[in-house]
């Protein structure tokens, strides 16, 4: 997991998995972490080209609660195919 909420779920040992890189959060939301892979595989499924695809690795650092949080996010920009 690159992902600092990934990994927070992981580690909880009352975690509420509810499948692979699928948990329940403890409002009731649900969160699925996706991998690049398998976001481009589903939309071009759906009918969409994937133009462009990167995976953004960026830190938050909190000064006050001496808080590092790596974060991932995948950002992508698909074209409906013609």
């Amino acid at each position: 997991a690159g992902d600092m909420a990934q990994s927070r779920f992981e580690e909880t040992k009352d975690s509420n998995k509810l499948g692979n890189d699928l948990y329940l959060r403890h409002d009731g939301t649900v969160s699925y972490f996706f991998k690049k892979k398998d976001l481009e595989d589903l939309m071009e499924d759906l009918g969409f080209d994937c133009i462009r695809s990167q995976i953004i690795h960026t830190v938050t650092e909190n000064e006050k609660e001496k808080i590092r949080a790596e974060r991932s996010f995948i950002q992508c920009v698909f074209r409906k195919a013609r």
